[in-house]
């Protein structure tokens, strides 16, 4: 029992799963089985087997252990499908609104390295060996007494 459990296991740890591409025909295949079993005229009965289809080979794209190739389909899909769902979909304006977010996140990230190392030529930076608050003494004042306004504790350092 323990051996069939683990083997099951790394099984399930080598398999692809679900992704984009995979949603995507298993909705293709729901929405074929619904016409085909809802249309009253015969011939709309054939819609089963292309839902079938697309069943198995989502099955096989979940239970596949090749995932670099998995991955690689699915990242086809999206770079050609993405454009349309963002058309479509009103959570598109949210991913370019979180986009640009991002952007804008990223801009204030470099700015703020560009003040950070500004001030690493104005300033020297010393932790508290009491505390370990972190402070900042201005440049070239020789031997300077530090009290930190955390804790109050006092020590020397040259700047």
């Amino acid at each position: 029992m323990g051996s069939y459990y683990g083997k099951s296991r790394e099984y399930l740890k080598k398999i692809y799963g679900m992704d984009t591409l995979s949603a995507v025909l298993l909705l293709a295949a729901v929405i074929l089985c619904l016409l085909g079993s809802c249309l009253p005229f015969k011939p709309a009965r054939w819609l089963l087997v292309p839902a079938l289809i697309l069943v198995a080979l989502c099955g096989f794209r979940f239970f596949s252990t090749s995932v670099a190739r998995r991955r690689w389909e699915n990242d086809s899909f999206c770079r050609i499908s993405g454009p349309v769902f963002d058309r479509l979909s009103p959570l598109g304006e949210e991913k370019k609104e979180q986009r640009k977010l991002k952007k804008q996140k990223k801009s204030l990230e470099k700015e703020e390295k560009m003040v950070r190392k500004e001030q690493d030529r104005e300033f020297r930076f010393f932790n508290c060996p009491h505390c370990k608050q972190r402070l900042r003494v201005p440049r070239g004042n020789g031997k300077v007494e530090i009290t930190c306004p955390n804790c109050g504790n006092r020590f020397i350092r040259k700047t």
